[in-house]
């Protein structure tokens, strides 16, 4: 954390953050910096659809959904517990807007309008770009895809896409030769049409998967990384994965 974050962190009387399972390290800051501040972990609201990491390569099972439960899983990102992607889900958005909503409300009172009538408004947008995105990622949803790792199921359900596997089991290990190896056979065993990279890993480890081979790649950015950040954000997100996965997937 740079020292203007930590500045930002020890004045803030609100913080929200998904939750300990994506930025576990970001808790020890929380207790020392923030500790007379309102913590939200917006993972862990009631309502919120969350679904469990799922085991390695058996991606045609259906994840378990769960509701919010009181705890956290205290490990490293992208091995067991929650999956922390929860805001590829459009109705976890929703809920998580009003939830911000009503705590800035309470908050900062004079203003509660404002943040309300702010919240609806995105509300609205979302409500408006679901339908145009299912219609778009219909055909989409008919071809087996392979990502790089998976960051994406909550998209996917919510989408009806067809993921079979991914290149690497974890984002804090590269995957060994072998491991490239069965993902490679896997593009023939599965059809898969195509083998989606991510704007902050290394895109040349789904070059070495695809070569030699017809299968297309395309990259997603779940974070939104290279988007200006505004009230249209969230929306753009959502847009270019769906541009990304229907151009890459269709004949």
């Amino acid at each position: 954390m740079r020292p203007s974050q930590a500045a930002s962190l020890a004045s803030a009387d609100l913080v929200f953050l998904v939750g300990p399972e994506l930025t576990p390290w970001l808790e020890t800051s929380l207790g020392t910096l923030a500790n007379d501040a309102t913590v939200t972990a917006l993972l862990h609201t009631k309502g919120t659809n969350t679904l469990e990491f799922r085991v390695p390569d058996e991606f045609t099972e259906d994840a378990e959904t769960t509701e919010h439960q009181d705890h956290h899983d205290d490990h490293d990102h992208g091995h067991e517990g929650l999956d922390p992607h929860a805001w590829l889900n459009p109705d976890n958005a929703n809920l998580w807007l009003q939830v911000i909503a009503d705590q800035l409300s309470q908050h900062d009172v004079e203003n509660a309008n404002i943040y309300q009538g702010n919240a609806q408004a995105a509300k609205n947008r979302i409500a408006n770009l679901v339908p145009r995105l299912k219609a778009q990622l219909e055909i989409a949803g008919k071809e087996n895809i392979i990502v790089y790792h998976d960051a994406f199921q909550y998209f996917e359900k919510f989408f009806d896409l067809k993921t079979v596997g991914t290149i690497v089991l974890n984002d804090a290990s590269q995957p060994s030769p072998a491991r490239l190896s069965e993902v490679k056979a896997k593009l023939h065993d599965e059809k898969v049409a195509c083998v989606f990279t991510e704007a902050q890993f290394n895109s040349g480890l789904v070059d070495v998967v695809i070569e030699g081979t017809t299968v297309k790649t395309a990259s997603l950015d779940p974070l939104g990384g290279a988007l200006e950040l505004g009230p249209e954000l969230f929306g753009e997100i959502l847009s270019d994965l769906a541009d990304e996965i229907s151009s890459c997937v269709a004949p």
